[in-house]
Order: structure tokens, then sequence, then C-alpha cells
């Protein structure tokens, strides 16, 4: 992903809709992730729907830096 960054794709949608688990590794990705895309001043947007995963983003505070949605499509608007 961070190719796609450096290539000049700055506004990216991750879909993690069928995402069952989220351990730190995944989050401090994307925690890089968004990090570097707004170095670029670009946009970093997450489709997240399992409340397990949704809360792991909630306890770390990253939704706060990062933009959370609850579909692909949701996102894209």
């Amino acid at each position: 992903m961070s190719a796609r960054i450096e290539a000049g794709r700055h506004r990216l949608i991750v879909d993690l809709v069928g995402v069952p688990f989220m351990d730190s590794t995944g989050l401090g990705l994307y925690a890089r992730i968004g990090k570097l895309i707004r170095a670029h001043a670009g946009d970093l947007r997450l489709a997240i729907t399992n409340p397990n995963v949704l809360q792991i983003f909630h306890i770390t505070n990253l939704h706060r830096s990062l933009q959370i949605y609850d579909s692909v499509e949701t996102a894209m608007e």
C-alpha cells in the first residue's frame, strides 16, 4: 500500500468489512498508513462493520485520527 501512496495515490478506501479480527500489527499498519497519507494531504477511509474490530479502534483512540465508515459505499461519499 505504501508503494501506491508514494506513486501518488493519496485518497484510499480500505474495505475491512469482512475482517473478523484485528491485532496490534494491523492497528499499527493503518496508523502508519494514515500518517503517511496525511503527510501528502491525502485521505484514508476505513470501512468496518465488525463490532469487535471497531471496538479495538475505539479502545486505542485510533478512531479519532482515522476516518471509519460502516460501508465502502458510505466511505465513497
